[in-house]
């Protein structure tokens, strides 16, 4: 599904709890060839099963050969601290 990067960034945040230090964190990397045929093959199944099951489903969006391929892996991680250079510190 396409999907921006920004809006992953607000759907993240929009349900991020504030106390948790567990998050959800995504990292976008180019996909492999061996991604790439798997993705083929998702396609290639999916258009089958719509002719033998005679299912309507939404179209599939165009296959371009010449865009870059990425992928978007979303895992837990620990929430990042960022801590304020000009912070006061506890001794003073």
């Amino acid at each position: 599904m396409p999907i921006s990067e920004a809006e992953v960034k607000r759907i993240l945040s929009t349900y991020r709890p504030r106390g948790c230090r567990t998050i959800l964190l995504f990292e976008r990397s180019v996909m492999s060839e061996a991604d790439i045929q798997r993705h083929r093959w998702i396609r290639e199944q999916i258009a089958a099963l719509q002719e033998k099951k005679g299912l309507t489903l939404p179209p599939l969006p165009a296959y371009d050969e010449t865009r870059p391929r990425e992928k978007f892996t979303i895992r837990y991680a620990a929430r990042p601290d960022y801590p304020r250079h000009n912070r006061k510190t506890l001794n003073e």
